[in-house]
């Protein structure tokens, strides 16, 4: 039987450190192909290179809605569909500082 990940398409967000780190690590080892985004390049390449060959690192800040889309579709494309999206890329939040924000901005 073949395992649930093998051959699998992934994109996972905020992958250069952490939790996006330790889970594109783990998806690789299950057979999964990774694409791995994160705004920080040289970490998202130093990450890519730890699981091994099966991580593309891609830089992606992901509140830019119009490049998010452009790497959804290109994946989508050159991989003919992706099966899963780990959108865990964090975004600082500061105590006692609010704000309201559209997808626009």
């Amino acid at each position: 039987m073949k395992p649930f990940w093998s051959g699998k398409n992934a994109i996972v967000t905020g992958e250069a450190s952490g939790i996006g780190f330790a889970l594109a690590a783990e998806l690789v080892a299950r057979g999964a192909r990774v694409w791995a985004a994160d705004i920080d390049v040289a970490g998202a390449k130093r990450a890519a290179a730890s699981p091994g060959s099966g991580v593309q690192p891609v830089t992606l800040y992901v509140r830019d809605a119009a490049a998010f889309r452009d790497f959804v579709e290109g994946v989508t494309r050159d991989a003919a569909g992706i099966d899963f999206l780990f959108n865990n890329a964090g975004i600082l939040c500061i105590p006692g500082k609010s704000t309201n924000s559209t997808l626009r901005d």
